[in-house]
C-alpha cells in the first residue's frame, strides 16, 4: 500500500519524462505489477490530450493597470520609506525568551557535535544509501561527502533501521 501511494504520486512525472532513468525504470516496473497504478497512468494518458486542447483565455485589456491602481490605493503609508533592520525583532523579544533562544542554539550546536563526531572521526568512510534504500526520500543523499550533515543523517537512519530489524 505504501509503495503504491509513493509510486502513484510519481506517475505524472513519469508520464512527462521528468524522472531519471533509474526512477523511470522503478516506476515502470511497479506499474507493470500494480493494476491500480496502471489505471492511474492510463487515466493520465487519456487526460493529457484533453488538457492540451484547452484554449488559454486572453487577459482582459487594462487588467494590469486596474490591479496596479488598486494596489496603490490600498497601500499602507506609501510615502514612508522602508528601512531594513535585521536585528529589530531581537530587541522586541523579552530577556527570558532571548536567554532561552541562546540556550537552544548552544544545545543544538553541542548535540550536533556529539552526534556527528563518529562520522567526523571515521576518516574517509563514504556514507551511502545502501543500508536505508527502503526509506523514501533518501535518494537526495546519494554521494554525500564524509563528515557532512547528510552523512551523519544517513548513519543515524541506518542505525535506526538496523535496530528495527533485530
Amino acid at each position: 500500500m505504501w509503495s503504491c501511494v509513493r509510486y502513484r504520486n510519481r506517475v505524472g512525472a513519469y508520464l512527462d519524462g521528468e524522472m531519471s532513468l533509474k526512477q523511470s525504470k522503478a516506476v515502470a516496473a511497479h506499474v507493470a505489477r500494480c493494476k491500480a497504478c496502471r489505471v492511474t497512468l492510463e487515466d493520465l494518458r487519456r487526460l493529457a490530450p484533453v488538457i492540451h486542447a484547452l484554449e488559454v483565455p486572453p487577459v482582459p485589456a487594462g487588467l494590469v493597470d486596474h490591479v496596479m491602481a488598486l494596489a496603490h490605493t490600498r497601500a499602507i503609508c506609501p510615502q514612508m520609506p522602508v528601512t531594513w533592520s535585521p536585528l529589530e525583532w531581537w530587541r522586541m523579544v523579552s530577556a527570558p525568551l532571548r536567554l532561552a533562544a541562546c540556550a537552544t542554539v548552544l544545545l543544538a550546536f553541542f548535540l550536533g557535535i556529539t552526534i556527528g563526531r563518529d562520522v567526523f572521526f571515521s576518516g574517509n568512510r563514504q556514507a551511502t544509501t545502501a543500508g536505508v534504500a527502503s526509506l523514501d526520500g533518501f535518494e537526495w543523499f546519494d554521494q554525500t561527502p564524509p563528515a557532512s550533515l547528510g552523512s551523519t543523517y544517513l548513519m543515524l537512519a541506518s542505525n535506526d533501521m538496523k535496530g528495527m530489524t533485530r
